[in-house]
């Protein structure tokens, strides 16, 4: 089994480049390292942000006192909001799946 440096020596590569090169490495080492952190950071802002919209968006919907609803391409009901359910005289259950030609 061949043997390692301990962690704080150097390999024998490393001790024939230059300390200046080896510093350089290090420093962008570092410079890499904090702009990852800092993306890392960014994105778990956005995610937040993302999710409080969907949440406000949710809440914006499920509470219009007016019918919103996506259909399939074929013109299947996928979602109705509760507005629906009230306006239309139909369980939402009873809505989704079908196509929106069955109701005019």
């Amino acid at each position: 089994m061949p043997s390692h440096p301990p962690p704080h020596e150097a390999s024998p590569a490393d001790r024939d480049r230059p300390r200046d090169d080896l510093l350089q490495e290090l420093q962008q080492l570092r410079r890499e390292y904090v702009n990852l952190k800092i993306l890392e950071h960014e994105r778990d802002k956005a995610l937040q942000a993302l999710r409080e919209s969907e949440e406000r968006y949710r809440q914006i919907v499920e509470s219009a006192n007016d019918i919103i609803y996506r259909t399939d391409p074929r013109g299947n009901f996928v979602y109705a909001n509760p507005a629906a359910e009230r306006i239309m005289g139909y369980n939402l259950k009873e809505v989704v799946g079908r196509s929106f030609l069955d109701f005019v």
